[in-house]
């Protein structure tokens, strides 16, 4: 099952949200990243896991 994880951020918090996403793609599987502009003044980073697969039974 996919994790989706949503951040929105202010342009002064532009180094804290690179170390978080850097953290997060080191303990989670495979990721993707989408950065999107929001309501000025805020940014969003729009986290997913891929999915591999049918999930076991």
């Amino acid at each position: 099952m996919p994790v989706k994880i949503h951040i929105s951020y202010t342009p002064d918090d532009e180094a804290t949200k690179a170390r978080i996403v850097t953290l997060l793609e080191g303990i989670l599987p495979p990721v993707k990243i989408k950065n999107t502009p929001g309501k000025p003044p805020y940014n969003n980073v729009y986290i997913t896991t891929k999915n591999h697969g049918k999930p076991t039974k």
